[in-house]
């Protein structure tokens, strides 16, 4: 996968986030695994943790247009992700871009999906 572009602060602020609202509130030990995949037409990135999830509220967000949703303060608090999936759909298109999910045992998990290029 090493010969294929990834844009720029697409990643890390997922990670960064995943320590800040997903797992620094733990008792226990947390947990964060980044695990990447290339597909035959694209490359899929997950990150997952074993926090607190994602509100439903933003679940149901990225479930919209979260494009919309920019200005509304009441996200200021993942504004990252936002800015995030906003880039992707206008650099690639909508069929590119963040899926969140909480997953079923507790944590959360987002799914990056980039198309295969390899020059910016």
């Amino acid at each position: 996968m090493m010969e294929f572009y990834i844009p720029k602060l697409i990643l890390q602020p997922i990670l960064e986030n995943s320590v800040i609202h997903g797992t620094s509130s733990l008792l226990g030990k947390g947990m964060i695994a980044l695990l990447g995949k290339e597909e035959p037409d694209a490359l899929i990135f997950t990150v997952s943790d074993n926090g607190v999830g994602f509100p439903e509220a933003i679940l149901q967000l990225f479930r919209e247009s979260p494009e919309n949703h920019l200005d509304d303060t009441q996200t200021q608090s993942r504004l990252g992700l936002l800015n995030i999936q906003k880039r992707i759909h206008l650099m690639y298109g909508t069929e590119y871009g963040l899926t969140l999910q909480n997953l079923p045992a507790g944590g959360s998990r987002v799914t990056i999906r980039l198309p295969k290029i390899t020059t910016p």
